[in-house]
């Protein structure tokens, strides 16, 4: 079935090395059934190149529950949301390699007709109107696509969101660059909260993603954009994830660029795994209970001791997810100096 949409990848050396037997019943016919929880899927004339790069890192620990489908045949939005729509409503996490904003729109679409009431974040440098994320935004606005919008790694001299009237705009899912530099754990608890995730490449400073056009002097460094993607794909909230932006320069070497994509999918998978271990019971939790003088009522902390990942309860969503929201072990910390993070503020003061 998704061969409609999806080139399957030639024999090429890199593809034997996955399982691509996913398509096949007991008896070798062609299934409909994907087995894979985890779907790679490319566009664009560089994604041999960027096969290559992934498929000679070590993948022994990271390929077992994913399958390179092959590349987007038309990236056409209303083709695409069928596709992406069939891989989430079986499960699938796709992770979608392609340099358009069409990908996010696609996704975004797909989401809304299962239901869910989104929460989408964006990796951007820029929330500029002439940017790529802008472009994706006011799409998602103006159709009611996405609950709320977050957005990490932005850049004030590129134009600052708290700046600007951007309906839907989530206060507590809005983290730039410096932050993220004072301190990057301090991104895990809103990237844990969203449905959907884009990651515009232009985001990574240009030091760090040479051979690609376009780059900017500051940025996201790429360890710490593997990180962010770690942080992410490790929240089994998020149901896909766009790696887009990018535009390779072909008159230079493109081995970095390449290989710096390569490296963003790879610790994507990592993060994945985790994610089928993430439990939000409170029955698997530690309770912390603190009482602040500037609030009316106590706060009740999580702590979930294997994934090591906090939350904060809010009584009024009890039927909701059991009233628990992705909070950080820092912003725990503060409130026992009786003080509130400025997220918690936003966080606590919406519901």
């Amino acid at each position: 079935m998704l061969n409609i949409w999806i080139d399957p990848l030639p024999a090429h050396y890199f593809a034997k090395r996955l399982n691509l037997n996913h398509n096949k019943n007991s008896k070798g016919e062609e299934s409909n059934r994907i087995e894979s929880k985890v779907a790679l899927i490319g566009h664009g004339n560089f994604m041999n190149a960027i096969r290559e790069a992934f498929y000679a890192l070590d993948l022994s620990k990271v390929m077992d529950d994913t399958n390179d489908l092959g590349d987007i045949r038309n990236n056409d939005i209303s083709l695409m949301t069928a596709a992406y729509k069939e891989l989430i409503s079986q499960d699938i996490f796709p992770i979608v390699i392609d340099s358009s904003p069409n990908t996010s729109l696609s996704i975004a679409n797909a989401l809304e007709q299962l239901n869910y009431d989104t929460s989408f974040g964006a990796i951007s440098p820029s929330t500029k109107q002439n940017s790529d994320f802008y472009s994706v935004y006011s799409e998602l606005i103006d159709g009611g696509k996405a609950n709320k919008i977050s957005i990490l790694a932005y850049q004030k001299h590129f134009a600052n969101p708290l700046d600007q009237v951007m309906p839907k705009l989530d206060p507590s899912g809005l983290l730039s660059l410096g932050k993220i530099r004072d301190d990057i754990r301090e991104s895990e608890p809103i990237l844990r909260s969203l449905d959907f995730l884009s990651i515009d490449i232009k985001s990574i400073k240009a030091s760090d993603s040479q051979g690609l056009k376009n780059q900017k002097n500051i940025g996201l460094n790429s360890e710490e954009a593997c990180k962010l993607l770690h942080y992410a794909s490790s929240s089994t909230k998020l149901k896909g994830l766009h790696i887009s932006g990018f535009e390779f320069d072909e008159e230079t070497n493109t081995n970095a660029g390449v290989e710096l994509i390569a490296c963003l999918i790879w610790y994507t998978l990592k993060g994945r795994q985790n994610a089928y271990f993430t439990n939000q019971s409170k029955q698997e939790m530690t309770n912390f209970i603190v009482e602040l003088d500037s609030w009316d009522q106590q706060l009740n902390f999580w702590k979930n001791e294997k994934s090591e990942h906090w939350w904060i309860e809010i009584p009024s969503l009890k039927n909701e997810n059991e009233g628990l929201v992705p909070c950080s072990e820092s912003e725990y910390t503060l409130a026992k100096e009786n003080k509130m993070s400025n997220r918690l503020f936003h966080i606590l003061s919406s519901y």
